[in-house]
């Protein structure tokens, strides 16, 4: 009667079918490389569960443009991206040297995760580079993702970073139009 096959057993076999002298190293090789990439998975799959059961904060956040251009206003509380501002646009700033949206959390947050949906109808690079900053004391900013390529959507993730403000700006002339932002 064989041993019963263990976890370690199976990761570190004493033998292979394989007469060849490396097969039973290539056979350890393989099955620890198996093992790493589950325990990798299971890790980044983690983090990724963690990231959706943070609440969305940007929905019910206060917010304030740069500036505004045509009907839509300056700031506000939350947003609805299909009934607020021209189509698929939540906000539009006018052109200028360094346009931006804030929003206020109203209280210290730790922030993680920021995803951001451009414009779809046109005008992409706009919002190109996209910094995402974050704030204690609304003076200090930290950058904490930065999109240099132009984009449809934008999913950036850091290490939590505590913060009552949230920015997004374009480090150039130009116009910021938006057609969703989320902060978790």
């Amino acid at each position: 009667m064989s041993p019963p096959l263990t976890l370690a057993r199976w990761l570190w076999p004493d033998s292979v079918a394989d007469d060849d002298r490396w097969a039973l190293w290539r056979e350890r090789a393989w099955r620890l490389t198996v093992a790493a990439l589950v325990v990798g998975f299971a890790l980044a799959g983690a983090r990724e569960l963690r990231l959706l059961l943070r609440p969305e904060l940007a929905k019910t956040a206060a917010w304030q443009l740069s500036s505004t251009q045509g009907p839509g206003p300056a700031a506000g509380r939350g947003f609805d991206a299909t009934s607020e501002g021209l189509p698929n646009i939540f906000f539009q700033t006018l052109t200028e040297p360094n346009p931006w949206i804030e929003f206020d959390l109203g209280a210290p947050r730790d922030v993680a995760m920021i995803r951001v949906t451009n414009r779809l109808d046109c005008c992409r690079d706009w919002a190109s580079p996209l910094v995402a900053e974050v704030s204690l004391d609304h003076t200090r900013w930290v950058e904490v993702a930065r999109k240099v390529e132009a984009f449809d959507t934008w999913r950036a993730v850091f290490p939590e970073q505590r913060g009552r403000y949230v920015r997004l700006r374009v480090p150039r002339p130009t116009q910021l139009q938006l057609s969703w932002v989320e902060i978790r």
